[in-house]
This record gives C-alpha cells, structure tokens and sequence, in this order.
C-alpha cells in the first residue's frame, strides 16, 4: 500500500482530497473495466451482471437485455448532473418525517410508517 506523497505547497486537506480522488478514479475505471459487475440502467445500483439480466435488478425491478445495459453505460451522466438538483430519481428507502425510522419510500407514500402510522395526506 502506497502512502500519500508529501506536497509542501498543498495543504494536508488537499493532498487528502488529491488522495481520494485519484482512488475513486481508479475503482471507477476498474468498474467500467468488469465482465462480472454492471449496473441498472434505471436505478443505478451495482449488481452482479449475471445476476442483473437473469433475474432483474432487486432494487427497481428493472428486466432487461445485455445491450440495454450497455446503451445505458454509454449515456451515463456526468456526476454532475446525477449529483444536480434536476435528479427525478425517487430513493428506494428515506426516513419517515414522523419518527424518523427508515422505510421504503413507496411504502410509506401508499400505506405510511409501519412503526408509528404517520401518513403523508
């Protein structure tokens, strides 16, 4: 494991930052790289690709084909654009405004908290 170089112009915030960015540019070209994970082109989570196109994605329920996946990874949206406030993408969990438990957001829309029974009107 390679230790951080030492800069004397950069402050230690900004070799730790230079750090974590040149990591997850490494995984991300990694990722891109894989036969073995993907991603859901609706939902964005990583599975096993096998997994991915036999029995969907278990997050979103999405069932596709393996040039879906591909088209999807060639129309990837910068980050950002999938960090901006534009983003439609409803989560899968949130915390209930009530009590604050975490529930599924579909869940707590349709039939509200399981815990406290708060329900949005």
């Amino acid at each position: 494991m390679k230790l951080l170089d030492f800069d004397p112009t950069l402050t230690l915030a900004n070799q730790l930052d230079k750090h974590v960015n040149s990591q997850s540019e490494a995984a991300r070209r990694a990722e891109e790289s894989s036969t073995y994970w993907a991603r859901c082109p609706r939902c964005g989570r990583r599975q096993a690709r096998e997994n991915l196109l036999e029995n969907g994605c278990f997050v979103c329920a999405w069932q596709g084909t393996e040039e879906e996946i591909h088209m999807a990874k060639i129309k990837q949206p910068s980050q950002s654009e999938r960090t901006g406030a534009s983003q439609e993408r409803v989560p899968y969990r949130t915390h209930c405004p009530n009590c604050g438990a975490l529930v599924v957001t579909e869940q707590l829309m349709e039939k509200g908290c399981y815990i406290c029974r708060w329900k949005p009107e």
